[in-house]
């Protein structure tokens, strides 16, 4: 079975979908989808595009699909304002006053993008088998959401809830934030649904650049901060990823979950450098810019055999 591993990367994700639709392009045909934050947000939106093919009776063109998803950020995400609105400093400081603070922006915007285009009917009738990942913050737990999953647009807009920057998405009474605190690519997921072929799409470089030391503002503050944890856990998870791949027997060892660690097909499309890039400063241009990024990049990686 061959699988779509989608990492997490917020704005960045219009790198990762640009790589998608140039892998989906060359015939690339995923039979599960995991994704965290950004990659949850993707992977939800081809879950759902194959979901209305079935709907229709029609096998998923995979390739319009993936031309849709680029088309999806070049129009609907050209503004900060598109995807979150940020909260003024007055508002910021009621809220800590009054101990109801629910983040430095509200992701209205965003949710509405979601429901517009995301349908979780389609995504439960897909032949994709689609997971997303986000985090209780009340146990500490990283919770997986599969297409089954009831309200599973909030499971999805939860994933992509960055800690502080954005509200915490409430479901069932728990508190539920970006996927990425704990898990920034979900391998774990595909491998137990039977993965042995994956295509990892990452969003992130393997070295943040310096940047000049202005943290005045506590949106761009958090936001790098997120940043460099996610760098680190990534890089972390990336050589042991490798490793294990590397020393696994054909037929595989158990693993701390009751399922089988093995070893698998695998390509890894990363941008080279990081993109400069932010939430609350992009414009059309920059999307335009990662989206062919991503092509290009995802273009030289299948040029190459597989790790």
């Amino acid at each position: 079975m061959q699988a779509l591993v989608l990492g997490g990367g917020s704005i960045k994700g219009a790198f990762q979908a640009g790589a998608i639709a140039e892998v989906l392009g060359n015939g690339f045909v995923p039979d599960i989808i995991t994704g965290v934050s950004a990659g949850s947000l993707n992977g939800a939106f081809l879950a759902d595009r194959v979901g209305q093919a079935r709907a229709k009776g029609r096998s998923p063109d995979w390739r319009a699909i993936g031309e849709e998803l680029v088309k999806f950020w070049g129009d609907k995400v050209k503004r900060p304002s598109d995807i979150i609105r940020k909260r003024t400093s007055l508002s910021v400081l009621l809220g800590l006053i009054l101990k109801k603070f629910n983040g430095l922006t509200d992701n209205a915007p965003l949710k509405r993008i979601l429901k517009a285009d995301i349908d979780e009917r389609n995504i439960k009738s897909s032949q994709v088998l689609y997971s997303t990942s986000s985090v209780n913050l009340a146990s500490g737990e990283s919770i997986t959401a599969t297409r089954d999953f009831p309200d599973l647009l909030k499971y999805i807009l939860a994933s992509s809830a960055i800690p502080v920057i954005m509200p915490i998405e409430w479901i069932g009474g728990k508190p539920l934030v970006d996927g990425g605190t704990r898990n920034v690519m979900p391998f774990g997921q595909a491998i137990d649904l039977g993965a042995t072929k994956i295509m990892n799409i990452l969003c992130h470089a393997e070295n943040l650049p310096a940047i000049a030391p202005n943290f005045k503002d506590p949106l761009k503050l958090m936001d790098r901060l997120f940043a460099v944890i996610t760098n680190e856990i990534i890089n972390n998870d990336m050589y042991w990823v490798r490793y294990i791949n590397q020393v696994l027997e054909p037929r595989g060892i158990p693993s701390p979950r009751g399922k089988t660690y093995r070893k698998v097909e695998l390509r890894i499309i990363r941008p080279p450098e990081e993109p400069d890039i932010s939430m609350d400063s992009f414009n059309k241009q920059g999307i335009a810019n990662l989206l062919e990024c991503g092509r290009n990049i995802a273009r030289g990686v299948l040029a190459q055999p597989p790790l």
